[in-house]
């Protein structure tokens, strides 16, 4: 399953989905830099959610998320 940890983690990382996503079980996650988020054959869907690539209250010195890719989502 998609992870908070994965998403936040620093370094690039391929992310692939074991589960559909809906906003009751992620939502309004940031999603650091250097990320592509895979579907998978039998998982592939986000419903409703949130993703953002900075820090929600814009704290000082948080620089915006770069080089995020969705694949076969």
């Amino acid at each position: 399953m998609i992870s908070k940890k994965n998403l936040i983690a620093v370094g690039p990382q391929e992310i692939i989905i074991c589960t559909n996503i809906d906003k009751q079980s992620i939502s309004n996650t940031r999603i650091s830099g250097n990320k592509t988020i895979v579907g998978s054959l039998k998982y592939h869907t986000i419903f409703d959610c949130q993703f953002r690539i900075n820090d929600a209250y814009g704290t000082a010195n948080d620089n915006p998320s770069d080089n995020i890719v969705f694949k076969d989502i």
